[in-house]
């Protein structure tokens, strides 16, 4: 039998948090696009914007 911390390594950490994401949105202890919270129109607005800029930048 496999050791479990073995197959958890060739899995991948960023496989494993889109999984975890993607398991808490269905449970809806992360809010989804369906029904975004005020909060998400305002990072969409300046913070993402920012974000932009910053990479046109480099």
């Amino acid at each position: 039998m496999a050791d479990p911390s073995k197959i958890l390594t060739h899995i991948g950490s960023a496989l494993i948090v889109i999984i975890l994401a993607g398991l808490g949105a269905n449970i809806h202890l992360i809010p989804s696009s369906q029904n975004p919270p005020p909060v998400y129109d305002q990072i969409f607005k300046y913070v993402a914007a920012l974000v932009f800029s910053f990479f046109y930048l480099t």
